[in-house]
């Protein structure tokens, strides 16, 4: 939880409390007061756990690879250019679709690791989406995608769009989907570029 990485920091403070229910959250516009304030909330927290808990200092058990399919939202995005993105549309494709916003400093990392991955994985069958949260507008989003040279179709955000994949209102929030039309990832936060590669090697593998 270092001020130094900001990213980092933001995406552990937001992973706790998530799982904890703690209210404390860096916001875009908190001063460097009120940042290091929350840091130092949760620095507090985690010394009390390590101390309180015997399992604190338990090896973390292997992670487990997900196996739950879920039917994919039925939805529609119609992309800055007009083109609409659907099921339908995109049968017979891995789809990763990205809901971001330029304000946000760990969808910066995000996009630019999925402009890579783009690029890589697109031949093999692979489309993404992105899905930019409210207030921008076309020109913005643009902009800001093309100084992450991120060239897959982008997106506004709808109401229906957001509810559809649970009820987005925090980013970023990335959906894979696989060629069978369920859902099999669905990250909230951001995620290191290996963590995408790998889920999408398993499913291009028909795993």
């Amino acid at each position: 939880m270092d001020p130094a990485d900001p990213v980092v920091c933001r995406t552990a403070i937001y992973a706790l409390s998530r799982v904890t229910g703690k209210p404390w959250r860096l916001k875009a516009a908190m001063s460097d007061k009120e940042r290091d304030a929350v840091i130092a909330r949760w620095r507090a927290w985690w010394d009390k756990q390590k101390t309180a808990s015997p399992y604190a200092r338990e090896p973390l058990p292997e992670p487990v690879r997900p196996s739950r399919r879920d039917p994919a939202p039925d939805f529609r995005i119609r992309d800055l250019d007009g083109k609409l993105h659907s099921p339908d549309s995109l049968r017979g494709k891995v789809i990763l679709i990205h809901f971001y916003g330029v304000w946000c400093a760990p969808c910066d990392a995000d996009m630019r690791n999925l402009a890579k991955l783009d690029a890589r994985y697109a031949p093999q069958g692979v489309a993404m989406i992105g899905v930019a949260l409210a207030p921008h507008d076309k020109d913005d989003v643009r902009k800001w995608c093309a100084e992450r040279d991120a060239r897959f179709p982008q997106a506004l955000a709808s109401d229906a769009i957001l509810e559809a994949f649970g009820h987005v209102h925090e980013v970023p929030v990335t959906a894979l989907i696989d060629r069978n039309g369920d859902l099999r990832y669905r990250w909230e936060g951001e995620r290191d570029i290996r963590t995408y590669e790998t889920a999408l090697d398993r499913i291009l593998a028909g795993g």
